[in-house]
């Protein structure tokens, strides 16, 4: 339990560096890539719900572990007050259950078209609760709160990440069948 723990703080701070420190010089129309935000959507994705009580509680305790994490990295860079990135993950993690939620089931939930709208949803809520607390932070005006959203920015921002988490899904993916595939052969 603990060497996990520590393996995914460890795993943040080392994507938190990678991010803040040598992908800012890799932007694409103004936009680096938010690598925090992409493993932390992902930990909190491929999370499944439990059965059991107890186990239940153990994963909420870690989810709140993620997003504290998640949260910390994020804030220790910006400018801003440090709880926002935390407040906003959390409303991140809000989202994602709502749109697993009405969404339903899927036949199979690992799959991209299942993955991306909600990664799309989470992400939209993520900027949005983020700048609106960025511009509340800078002096709250309503011109600087919509020149954060413009159409063809925004739209350029999502395809940017959509392509990024896509890869790191496959990626996931592919690891995951490698460890966990069964190749033996079954006699019927």
């Amino acid at each position: 339990m603990w060497s996990k723990l520590l393996v995914i703080t460890l795993l943040f701070f080392i994507i938190a560096l990678l991010q803040f420190s040598f992908l800012p010089y890799f932007s694409i129309a103004g936009f680096s890539a938010n690598l925090v935000f992409v493993l932390f959507f992902m930990l909190i994705y491929f999370s499944y719900p439990p059965v059991a009580s107890e186990v239940r509680r153990h994963s909420n305790y870690e989810i709140f572990f993620l997003i504290i994490t998640a949260g910390f990295f994020l804030g220790v860079y910006l400018p801003y007050g440090f709880g926002v990135s935390i407040i906003t993950l959390f409303f991140v993690y809000c989202a994602k259950k709502l749109a697993i939620h009405f969404m339903g089931e899927f036949k199979e939930p690992n799959s991209i078209f299942y993955f991306l709208p909600i990664f799309v949803i989470c992400f939209m809520v993520y900027n949005v609760i983020f700048h609106t607390f960025a511009t509340y932070y800078n002096g709250f005006s309503l011109s600087s709160l919509r020149s954060q959203f413009e159409l063809l920015p925004t739209i350029i921002n999502i395809l940017y990440h959509c392509v990024i988490i896509s890869l790191v899904f496959y990626g996931y993916k592919k690891i995951r069948s490698l460890i966990y595939n069964d190749r033996q052969l079954k006699l019927l």
